[in-house]
């Protein structure tokens, strides 16, 4: 085997060593657990899914709603609406908003803090929502803790103007009391404190005080029918400080409800999944861009839930039988549908129900009959789909010439629908460890290689074989690529500078900035520190990922493709100098001193702009150029006197 051949096998075990290491977090992926189970009671207490109007509550969430003072002030006023028709209409016990609830960036985007104008707004918006629905459960999004260095802190606008913040400024537990149980919301708060200005501000973090008290909350929440955990993050974008995984943290919880992510452009619309603690996550589409809101619904202690966009009427949500993609681990609710008399369905409208026709396996069992407020019932009978999975649709005429059709599929056997495979990686991998792991990976690989190309005398003992044909295409670009490469790697100027660079990457301060308004801050890849704060690296790893990628990555190939042509054709006309040389390199220059200037320093202010990763980049551009071309004559002309 050539040497060559074994760098390649080099490369690409490196490269399977990061596939396995990455597919650690995909075997949660499928797992489904028993670890939770919603509850069952005696018939006394939980009596048989029926036709009769009890042990039946409902709620609402939204999120992300980013009231803004620069862009569409209809995120505000819609809300009102919403406020004003929808909960008039479906009059939920409570409401819970998840984060983001003002947008605090400035004009150009780049900038961030927090102003009292989107604060008010939103506390007028709410004043006029609380009119139907007294609870109102919010908590902070990390937009709402751009430039807040603690809680207690004037900028702290949240403390002021919120519902739950003059009372709960970070964590809080409240226990919603019924009749027939008790159920206990957990709002978790994972913003960073101190809050620097965005872009760092993207991640959530659960230091050991925050996480010690929620899980004092879970304790006290222990004897509850059912524990429902808030957050504004997803659990793939929390980090805890000591390593407790946030899912472990959250055991015994029915759902977990956030948002953040949006629908990532409108790429995922619905983002759910369950953990291997058997805790669902049910990430909410934002109030911002799409106005979307969400109704659940606890019937006889079993979750359903429905996620509806503004404009739409009537909104139906199915409670017995629960969507087999939902049903959490345990058969306590399959078997009490299996003994269950009636379909059980809600129905919210402005106006009445004409007719309400029932499917079954698109066979109609039936109409809707309506018990009392929200509440319609159709009878069946189980012991007909007693085995796999059927479709159960249902569709809604009302007065108002409105039709809505919901349909979902349920078992009575314990059979599952999976959640989609995008939706299950999004919510299930740890993005911290990507990030962290890919990074690790990129700045070792290209060490590696400059290191072992700088050492070898020979590049041609390098070369793998190009005498498989299906392969030959990829193999001579490979090897052509090697030799550029090694012409760089073994120009010791060269060598030192980038392998130097991409290890300061690693390990120096990238810029020293205004993280906070009147705060210094140094940031590294690592982490961040500000004053005698410490905030871990996070989206850092992302920026330094995509630092090697549109800097360092094509930096290196551009001078191996420049060497060979000073060293090799430098006779030719210069228009291929225009197109192959000076194109590149200008394009090289010019995105890092784009960025130089409107990256870091639009953010953190003009301290930033002296970057060592971004302007040093330019700086160093033109040094690696100039010390590549002297030395790529050089080469030349050795090779003609000789």
């Amino acid at each position: 085997m050539s040497l060559g051949t074994k760098l390649l096998v080099i490369i690409l075990l490196l490269l399977l060593g990061l596939i396995v290491h990455l597919a650690y977090f995909f075997t949660v992926i499928g797992v489904e657990s028993s670890a939770v189970s919603e509850r069952n009671s005696d018939d006394v207490e939980n009596p048989r899914l029926g036709s009769i109007h009890s042990h039946l509550f409902w709620f609402v969430q939204i999120t992300d709603i980013h009231i803004s003072m620069y862009f569409d002030p209809g995120r505000a006023t819609d809300l009102i609406r919403f406020c004003d028709e929808y909960l008039h209409v479906i009059q939920p016990d409570l409401v819970v908003a998840s984060g983001d609830l003002t947008d605090g960036k400035f004009a150009d985007h780049r900038g961030s803090g927090q102003y009292d104008q989107e604060w008010k707004r939103y506390h007028e918006v709410v004043s006029v929502c609380r009119k139907y629905t007294p609870t109102w459960l919010d908590l902070r999004g990390n937009h709402d803790s751009f430039d807040v260095p603690t809680v207690n802190n004037p900028n702290d606008f949240y403390r002021k103007y919120s519902v739950q913040g003059p009372e709960h400024p970070v964590s809080y537990s409240y226990t919603h009391q019924k009749p027939f149980g008790n159920y206990t919301f957990i709002a978790m708060d994972a913003c960073l404190e101190p809050g620097p200005k965005r872009p760092f501000n993207f991640f959530g973090y659960l230091n050991s005080k925050q996480r010690q008290l929620v899980e004092q909350y879970r304790e006290a929440a222990r004897g509850s029918n059912m524990t429902f955990w808030l957050g504004h993050y997803p659990t793939s974008t929390i980090l805890t400080e000591g390593g407790h995984p946030v899912r472990d943290v959250m055991s015994g919880g029915i759902a977990y409800l956030c948002g953040h992510l949006h629908t990532l452009g409108g790429v995922v619309s619905q983002m759910y999944t369950r953990h291997k603690t058997g805790t669902l996550e049910l990430e909410l589409g934002d109030w911002r861009d799409n106005r979307r809101f969400r109704v659940l619904a606890v019937d006889h202690d079993i979750l359903s839930f429905t996620d509806a966009v503004l404009g739409t009427w009537p909104i139906i949500l199915i409670t017995n039988p629960k969507s087999a993609t939902y049903v959490t681990a345990g058969l306590e609710a399959t078997e009490r549908t299996q003994h269950s008399t009636h379909i059980r369905f809600l129905i919210f409208t402005p106006g009445s129900v004409n007719n309400a026709e029932v499917y079954i396996d698109d066979i109609n069992i039936g109409k809707g009959r309506h018990v009392e407020g929200s509440l319609y019932v159709t009878p069946w009978d189980p012991s007909k789909y007693t085995t796999g999975i059927h479709s159960l649709r249902i569709v809604v005429q009302d007065s108002l010439q409105n039709r809505q059709t919901v349909e979902q599929p349920f078992s009575l056997d314990g059979s599952r629908d999976r959640f989609p495979l995008m939706s299950r990686l999004i919510l299930m991998v740890d993005w911290f460890d990507m990030g962290y792991c890919l990074f690790i990976f990129l700045v070792f690989v290209y060490v590696m290689v400059l290191f072992l190309l700088w050492r070898c005398n020979n590049v041609r003992v390098l070369y793998v074989p190009d005498s498989i044909p299906f392969l030959r295409p990829f193999l001579v670009f490979f090897n052509r690529w090697l030799y550029r490469t090694w012409l760089v790697a073994r120009t010791r100027s060269l060598y030192f500078l980038l392998t130097g660079f991409i290890l300061y990457i690693a390990i120096g301060p990238w810029f020293v900035g205004e993280m906070l308004t009147g705060h210094t801050g140094v940031v590294f890849v690592w982490g961040i520190y500000i004053g005698r704060d410490f905030l871990p690296g996070t989206l850092t790893y992302y920026y330094g990922i995509g630092h090697i990628v549109i800097f360092n990555v094509p930096v290196l190939m551009f001078l191996g493709y420049m060497m060979q042509y000073w060293k090799e054709q430098r006779n030719k006309h210069w228009l291929y100098r225009l197109r192959h040389i000076y194109i590149p390199f200008s394009v090289i220059v010019l995105l890092q001193a784009y960025l130089t200037k409107k990256d870091f320093p639009a953010a953190y202010g003009p301290k930033s702009l002296l970057s060592p990763v971004r302007l040093g980049s330019v700086l160093l551009t033109f040094l690696l150029y100039h010390l590549g071309k002297n030395n790529a004559i050089k080469l030349h002309d050795s090779s003609h006197r000789s």
